[in-house]
């Protein structure tokens, strides 16, 4: 008589697709069936959402890089325009504004805060500032954005 036939059989271990298996797909099942289909409790009736004496205002705008002015190969002058295209007023509590090249190789941004005028419906506000470029690129840029975060002005 060998060792091996006086031995108990060995047990099987799980694979690890099969550990996945049972953790994401059987246990919660199993659970789901226990717990989330045997509640006798009636439901709360759910709150009636509160009517706001102020409107929401919403606000419309469009804003744009209108040129680039390379200084030297690792900076340039943005001038960007934001036009109120609602009927709200408002004052931009910051803006960034971006500028690259059209395979990104080029790119750079800043952020502008700290506005104290006004743009009401229909008018326009233009600013500049100067940008780093990466990798001294400021004269292979072509393309620019700008997103403003906006405060209602009453």
């Amino acid at each position: 008589m060998s060792n091996s036939e006086n031995l108990p059989p060995k047990k099987k271990k799980l694979k690890k697709w099969q550990w996945a298996v049972l953790i994401f797909f059987v246990f919660p099942t199993i659970v789901a069936l226990f717990v989330g289909g045997s509640s006798t409790t009636t439901p709360e009736p759910s709150p009636t959402p509160e009517v706001s004496a102020e409107p929401e205002l919403a606000f419309t705008y469009s804003a744009e890089v209108t040129r680039w002015e390379p200084l030297n190969p690792a900076s340039g002058r943005a001038v960007f325009t934001i036009r109120n295209t609602g009927e709200v007023s408002f004052v931009p509590e910051s803006c960034t504004v971006s500028v690259r090249d059209a395979s990104y190789t080029y790119k750079g941004f800043d952020i502008v805060s700290g506005f104290t005028e006004t743009i009401k419906p229909g008018a326009k506000f233009m600013g500049n500032l100067v940008i780093t470029v990466t990798k001294e690129g400021a004269f292979f840029v072509d393309e620019g954005e700008v997103e403003c975060e906006l405060k209602a002005v009453s």
